[in-house]
């Protein structure tokens, strides 16, 4: 049951994540805007969902499997992230890259923590 949870989790995502990346420009001055968009409403979802399951509702297994594995692993792409970051190696745009993979990192972990922090006010 729960790998049945978790593939309609994931469809879910992926098909969110298509329809968020609908609204966000391609790119910044050569930066996968798109990408690092849909990473961090993830990891802020995943904040505000740890925070809840930790501190307001110890919600089922099943349901968790669901949301981190399947929604936010179809949502999030680190595969993408990979691709796009090769990308830009691979056309001599060493500092683009570079500026994307500490994007990537920090900010994801901010709106990780902001996602956290939310939660806590409440």
């Amino acid at each position: 049951m729960n790998y049945l949870l978790v593939a309609l989790g994931g469809a879910l995502g992926a098909l969110s994540r298509v329809l968020l990346m609908s609204v966000v420009p391609e790119a910044w001055h050569a930066l996968p805007l798109r990408i690092l968009f849909v990473n961090c409403i993830s990891a802020f979802v995943a904040g505000l969902f740890v925070e809840i399951f930790l501190t307001l509702w110890n919600a089922p297994v099943p349901f968790r499997h669901f949301l981190f594995q399947g929604f936010l692993g179809g949502l999030s792409t680190f595969s993408a992230f990979t691709v796009e970051t090769s990308y830009l190696i691979e056309e001599g745009k060493w500092g683009i890259g570079g500026v994307y993979v500490i994007a990537s990192v920090v900010l994801c972990l901010v709106a990780f923590t902001v996602g956290i922090r939310l939660i806590r006010l409440v």
